[in-house]
């Protein structure tokens, strides 16, 4: 029953439903798809972060998170160097990273939803 169970969850949560072996068929594919994203959010979120850092010192209302938006833009322009520079070479990592920006972009948006 135990068996079935955890069978069940890494089927689910890790493999999408799918075989291992169709997961690994695909897996090239969906670590270049998961780069582009990686690199697209990145700059992105580097752009936005830099502005609301540049805004900080002109506009009161952006003063108090003033050091939030200086290391989030310091954040971002590091992931997107990472992405651009390393993940070309070490395609294995963009899962992880990309689950991290995603976590990290998860927590950020509950914390800007209370200020």
């Amino acid at each position: 029953m135990l068996s079935k169970f955890k069978d069940f969850l890494i089927s689910t949560f890790f493999y999408a439903g799918i075989t291992p072996e169709e997961y690994d068929s695909i897996r090239s594919a969906r670590e270049e798809k998961n780069r582009g994203i990686l690199f697209v959010t990145s700059g992105l979120g580097t752009i936005v972060f830099f502005a609301l850092f540049v805004m900080s010192f002109f506009e009161e209302a952006y003063t108090k998170n003033m050091f939030l938006y200086g290391a989030l833009f310091v954040c971002e322009a590091l992931v997107l160097l990472f992405a651009w520079k390393f993940l070309n070479r070490k395609p294995d990592y963009t899962t992880m990273i990309t689950y991290i920006i995603n976590i990290c972009n998860f927590c950020l948006r509950n914390y800007f939803r209370y200020f």
